[in-house]
């Protein structure tokens, strides 16, 4: 078990990190993920392949993804990125931190704007 002190990170080993320097964690049909205490970073493209940090591959609503006091930063694309046409509950950003996204914290689905 992570803690805020020691938490799980995940990001780039290039010796200069920039967005996009790889995939991401993608979420597929099926999935069910808890993610607590973690750093994710520098993954995600603009690209439709890999839009962020954590990528829900589906509309799928047997899809279950609980993310909390995590930071989400430096994405090439969305912080987490759900598709436009996903039903079942999307991670709040009220416990996790969102920082440097290029295209935004979470979307473009039921929690943003861009559907």
């Amino acid at each position: 078990d992570r803690t805020a002190a020691q938490p799980v990170v995940l990001k780039s080993l290039a010796a200069t990190p920039s967005p996009g320097d790889w995939d991401g964690l993608q979420i597929w049909s099926n999935g069910k993920v808890a993610i607590s205490y973690a750093n994710i970073s520098d993954a995600g493209s603009s690209d439709a392949d890999h839009p962020g940090d954590i990528v829900l591959n589906t509309n799928s609503t047997t899809v279950q993804l609980t993310v909390t006091n995590s930071s989400l930063t430096d994405s090439g694309g969305y912080g987490i990125f759900v598709p436009c046409g996903y039903l079942s509950t999307v991670p709040a950003a009220t416990t996790n931190t969102f920082t440097g996204n290029v295209t935004g914290d979470i979307g473009p689905g039921p929690a943003g704007t861009g559907c």
